[in-house]
């Protein structure tokens, strides 16, 4: 019985002995026959539980360790975020302006530092000097007095202005619980001025403008007949006609006077104004009741152009041209070159304008017991050209006596060519006519002009004295 119980010892303490201290055991130990035809069966076993133990230690330490460390990362962001919490609090009894009592009141005056006297309506603003932030605004009375009340307190600046007058600045005023009535006095603002090197004052005259003893007709701001001639430039304007063919009258008459620059022109009439270029006009003078000077026997009236004229010094000029549809082209130049008591200029025109015209006409007539009937088909065009030159020079006495010697030179065509056909018949005898008519009249007419003038003005601009050779 001892023996059995001691095979059973044995082979309990030798299990034991495996799973903790097996290496020893199957080395240095024999363990008996029963065990031992399963030594290596065994000894694989065990090796296993100890690498298993070994990983299961390992596992158990790493969670353990995680688990600690996730506790500190918990801990330590409760802390922080109680710290952040906490610091955001205002601390109980600090600064806070907005919680300080507004009993401070700021009162002065404003006045004219050149004048002395108050200035009403001067704005004020005043702000926190600590943030430059704007904290309340006023403006003065009718005796330049101000006051700014319910002001917390603290340190500020203020600033004073008024249209037309420099800003004014008062730094540093501290309102107290010691000091809350703060007085910054007569405060003294002046006017702003700028420097001017020169102010040039420019206005343009009316289109037409009534004098006693003629109307104007200034075509230099007209842009709509720059590029037209002068008398389509007069088409809208009062007590002239102009008819379909540029025809111009006057009151009614063709009859009347053409002068250029106040000298008879060499070409009279509608031709001249169809001639001249409106591009180089300045104005026209539309005089009805002529004086004796102008000679007006038997004429209605007196158209007279006034011509451009440069007045700047040195090297200047002007060119326009134009072209329209239906074969109208124009162009035309001035240059001048002026000098204190000299000035030269040279300017010409080029012209070559076609009028096309297309119509129909029936005429009835009735009579007592008959009806004519005419009917009428005309086609046909007319044409204007030429070219003019002039040269010249004038030379100033002095700013009130002048000398100009100028000549010119020009051509100017006339052409027209007009097919009619006409049908005449009544009714009611039915007699009929058909006849046909043919117009032309081709006219050329070459010209050329010297003169020798001398102006003389006076202090009153409605006087002057003009000679001419």
């Amino acid at each position: 019985m001892a023996r059995r119980w001691s095979i059973k010892f044995n082979y309990g303490c030798c299990f034991s002995l495996i799973l903790l201290f097996w290496p020893d055991c199957l080395i240095y130990k024999p363990i008996g026959r029963f065990y031992y035809l399963n030594s290596k069966f065994l000894y694989q076993f065990c090796t296993a539980i100890n690498h298993f133990n070994d990983w299961f230690v390992y596992v158990y330490i790493l969670f353990k360790k995680i688990r600690d460390m996730k506790r500190i990362v918990l801990i330590s962001a409760v802390l922080v975020f109680a710290f952040i919490h906490i610091a955001a609090q205002p601390p109980a009894g600090g600064f806070d302006p907005a919680n300080m009592p507004k009993n401070g009141v700021i009162t002065g005056k404003v006045f004219d530092s050149g004048t002395g006297l108050p200035i009403e309506y001067a704005t004020l603003a005043l702000y926190r000097m600590k943030d430059s932030s704007l904290v309340t605004g006023s403006i003065t009375d009718n005796k330049g007095e101000f006051t700014l009340n319910e002001l917390p307190y603290g340190m500020y600046y203020l600033e004073v202005g008024f249209l037309g007058y420099e800003k004014f600045r008062l730094n540093r005023i501290l309102i107290t619980p010691q000091k809350q009535i703060v007085d910054v006095g007569k405060i003294n603002i002046s006017p702003s001025s700028v420097n001017l090197d020169a102010v040039e004052v420019v206005a343009e005259n009316n289109r037409v403008e009534y004098k006693i003893d003629k109307k104007v007709i200034t075509l230099s701001q007209d842009m709509t007949s720059s590029g037209g001639t002068v008398a389509q430039a007069l088409e809208n304007t009062p007590s002239i006609e102009v008819d379909i063919e540029g025809n111009v009258t006057l009151r009614g008459s063709s009859n009347y006077k053409v002068l250029i620059d106040g000298k008879p022109s060499v070409i009279q009439g509608s031709e001249a104004l169809q001639q001249i270029p409106a591009s180089s006009v300045q104005s026209v003078e539309i005089i009805t009741n002529p004086s004796a000077k102008y000679d007006p026997d038997g004429d209605a009236g007196i158209i007279n152009i006034v011509m451009k004229k440069q007045k700047q010094r040195g090297f200047n000029g002007i060119i326009n041209a134009s072209a329209g549809t239906r074969e109208k082209y124009s162009a035309d130049f001035l240059l001048n070159f002026k000098q204190k008591k000299t000035n030269f200029f040279i300017g010409g025109e080029v012209s070559d304008n076609a009028f096309h015209q297309n119509g129909n006409n029936e005429q009835h007539i009735i009579g007592h017991d008959t009806t004519y009937y005419r009917l009428s088909e005309r086609e046909g065009l007319f044409k204007r050209s030429g070219y003019s030159l002039k040269a010249g020079a004038d030379y100033y006495i002095d700013n009130k006596n002048t000398i100009t010697l100028q000549g010119s030179i020009g051509k100017r065509n006339f052409e027209r060519n007009f097919f009619s056909r006409f049908h005449k018949y009544n009714i009611p005898t039915g007699d009929e006519l058909y006849y046909t008519e043919d117009n032309q009249g081709p006219h050329e007419n070459n010209y050329y002009n010297l003169s020798l003038d001398y102006r003389k003005e006076f202090d009153n601009p409605m006087h002057e004295l003009k000679a001419s050779v």
